[in-house]
């Protein structure tokens, strides 16, 4: 009998120290702002839930490139899910007018679109839901 407790305790004990996020619950708190997509470079601000406030880099012949919330990474990075910003991860892939993006994680969305009217100020909002266009 002694035996069974234990197991149990450790089982119980293993299941409650892995991640530190809520499995049910899905980043919602992120903003992030497309400023430029010109002269070869993509110009991104994070408004609201990332550890980075801007970021930037070369369009390299349009080649994508996945964000979280910290930052630039590789597509193939884990999902940081020891701490409390939102666990969102973008592939980027700039065009010719815009951007398309691939939800890979953490967002209620699975690919869009969009295109700038001005590339220099495409003023071109992401967030949980989608884009969206602020002033």
């Amino acid at each position: 009998m002694k035996n069974i407790f234990l197991i149990l305790f450790i089982a119980a004990a293993t299941i409650s120290c892995g991640s530190n996020k809520d499995k049910n619950r899905v980043s919602q708190d992120f903003k992030i702002k497309f400023v430029s997509l010109k002269d070869a470079i993509v110009k991104l601000e994070c408004t609201e839930g990332c550890a980075w406030k801007e970021l930037s880099w070369s369009k390299n012949n349009n080649r994508p490139q996945a964000i979280n919330a910290y930052g630039m990474i590789s597509q193939d990075e884990p999902i940081n899910t020891k701490d409390k910003l939102p666990d969102f991860k973008i592939l980027i892939e700039p065009t010719d007018n815009g951007a398309t993006l691939q939800s890979l994680n953490g967002t209620a969305w699975k690919k869009l679109s969009f295109s700038c009217v001005d590339l220099s100020d495409c003023n071109q909002f992401v967030d949980f839901n989608g884009v969206t266009q602020q002033k």
